[in-house]
């Protein structure tokens, strides 16, 4: 997990602090902590970010994958499933994924 943090880090900065990943029974989560520049991106940018850690965190275990950040906060974010399928980004990927002619352009959303 700790590359999945390298393109956000590269793109944003040094914006989380720490995580933790933990699994009971069937389900695996992950507890983030952000710090800094993490409260200057827009809603968008961060969904598509907690989205992009939840997809490499699912595609390592088997069974639900839960990710928190910022627990308890007000700006607290909770990923699942659900949250995954109903996230309309209208096929739009995060800026540090190459995508075949957009290779370093940043991506916004609406």
């Amino acid at each position: 997990m700790v590359s999945a943090f390298a393109g956000p880090r590269k793109t944003y900065g040094d914006c989380f602090a720490e995580f933790s990943v933990w699994r009971q029974a069937e389900n695996t989560r992950m507890d983030v902590r952000t710090k800094g520049g993490w409260h200057v991106l827009d809603l968008f940018t961060r969904s598509m970010t907690v989205r992009y850690l939840w997809q490499a965190l699912d595609g390592l275990v088997k069974g639900p994958v839960t990710v928190n950040v910022d627990l308890g906060s007000r700006d607290a974010m909770v990923w699942s499933k659900a949250a995954n399928d109903a996230f309309k980004d209208k096929g739009v990927v995060p800026p540090w994924i190459p995508v075949k002619g957009r290779v370093g352009t940043l991506i916004s959303g609406p």
